[in-house]
């Protein structure tokens, strides 16, 4: 292992506790909206902490048999498995699964294998003199990555909601990265159905605000009884018609 290892480390460190801190602050709303009562929530977060320590204890003491950089790559693909998972279904069970055996950061701190195995590669690649500053650095830079990460996933998940974008969506985005959507024109067929609804609407509302409308009225009537004010979520019709 050489300084380029090293780098590569501190990189990947960074990322991960970014994306788990981004995660941590929506996690328990995604799946409050994604319809898992308070009950399930915490099972689902409880057994991914078992899960984890479980997980991550095999992993890190069979690390020098499987190879060091195989481990870190099986965490990374739990990672992906596991965000995968939460952002396409909200069965509880399927997610407790998922929970128990992918990588999941409840609260944005380190999980998985990485940090034993990031460390013990970190010893060899410095010398005793220096072991001390680059490991501080290792955990000052993760704790900065995970702060960075909250701060940044809330100001996302806050600007898409007021852009008129749904709960849901809005905190799923923090979840996977869509791919393979490509921008383009519209087709004329497209155009012609978009300019016929733009009409319709404008027709209906006739000056009056959206929420006027008996329909959109309801929606917020079911959000409202769910104790969340409108400003906080709108329905994809209230978000389009905006």
């Amino acid at each position: 292992m050489d300084q380029r290892d090293a780098r590569l480390l501190f990189a990947t460190r960074t990322l991960r506790l970014f994306a788990f801190g981004g995660l941590s602050v929506v996690l328990v709303l995604y799946l409050a909206a994604v319809g898992v009562n308070a009950g399930a929530i915490g099972l689902i977060l409880t057994v991914a902490l078992l899960g984890d320590a479980a997980i991550s204890l095999w992993l890190t003491t069979h690390a020098d048999r499987l190879g060091r950089r195989r481990v870190l790559l099986i965490g990374a693909g739990l990672m992906i498995l596991t965000g995968i998972v939460f952002a396409i279904t909200g069965d509880p069970w399927i997610l407790g699964i998922t929970a128990v055996v992918g990588v999941l950061s409840p609260n944005g701190n380190e999980v998985g294998p990485f940090l034993a195995v990031e460390q013990a590669a970190l010893s060899q690649v410095v010398g005793d003199r220096q072991r001390t500053h680059v490991f501080g650095w290792y955990q000052m830079i993760g704790s900065f990555a995970t702060a960075t990460g909250a701060l940044i996933g809330g100001l996302i998940a806050t600007a898409l909601q007021d852009r008129g974008a749904d709960v849901i969506p809005s905190y799923r985005a923090l979840l996977i990265v869509a791919i393979g959507v490509r921008g383009g024109p519209s087709d004329a067929a497209s155009d012609e159905a978009l300019t016929r609804a733009e009409a319709l609407a404008k027709a209906r509302l006739n000056g009056a605000p959206p929420e006027s409308l008996p329909e959109i009225a309801a929606w917020r009537d079911a959000f409202l009884g769910f104790a969340v004010k409108p400003r906080q979520a709108r329905s994809s019709l209230e978000a389009l018609l905006r």
